[in-house]
């Protein structure tokens, strides 16, 4: 009996999944954050290319609502295949967390865009999309 009353809570979802109030708050406001991104993006794109030459979006993969993945994208604030060598920086935090105060894959460019959070625009396409909401949790990796 415990099992399937468990299976029964696991089924349920929180109201705001299925709101199409929220939904629409998150379509109209990744639209107004698209055009923001849009305006910001040559300026954005060409500096992060000066400083690091490569790719101007980063994307990972991320879990989402009910376990679907999906691939989250930012502006890129590392030097190109940091996650390659993410294993010669000291992780100054205990758990599943990484954090480095001083990481030195972070670019000069990388370290504004994170100050100011414009690092992370692109994420308004995933709003967009559905695949993550602007009010909640940030998706966790999977694994």
């Amino acid at each position: 009996m415990q099992i399937a009353e468990r299976r029964a809570e696991l089924k349920e979802v929180h109201p705001s999944v299925t709101s199409k109030a929220k939904r629409l708050i998150d379509i109209l406001g990744a639209l107004v954050g698209l055009a923001i991104t849009g305006a910001i993006l040559i300026p954005v794109a060409i500096a992060i290319w000066v400083d690091d030459p490569g790719p101007i979006f980063y994307s990972q993969i991320r879990c989402g609502l009910n376990g679907q993945f999906f691939r989250i994208w930012k502006f890129r604030s590392m030097v190109v295949d940091a996650d390659k060598v993410k294993h010669l920086v000291k992780n100054e935090a205990q758990g599943l967390i990484f954090k480095n105060e001083k990481d030195p894959r972070i670019t000069r460019v990388g370290r504004f865009l994170r100050r100011t959070s414009l690092d992370e625009l692109p994420q308004f396409w995933n709003v967009l999309m559905g695949q993550m909401s602007l009010v909640g949790t940030r998706p966790p990796h999977p694994g």
